[in-house]
């Protein structure tokens, strides 16, 4: 049985020799599902803030 991961590898190999074009569709058609959606923003998020100092939760709740 195939991790997660080694899935995961095969699918980005797929992904990359296809056409930019291809690529394009696969895309979209990804970012068509909300779940999906939702999932590469928190992790595009993720990506975004990993070397930015966190801040306690009181003060986030605070700010609302």
């Amino acid at each position: 049985m195939k991790t997660a991961e080694t899935e995961a590898e095969i699918f980005l190999m797929a992904l990359g020799s296809l056409s930019k074009e291809e690529r394009e569709i696969v895309i979209v058609h990804l970012l068509a599902g909300a779940e999906i959606r939702e999932d590469i923003m928190d992790i595009l998020t993720i990506q975004q803030r990993i070397n930015k100092p966190s801040r306690p939760f009181r003060e986030c709740l605070s700010e609302n």
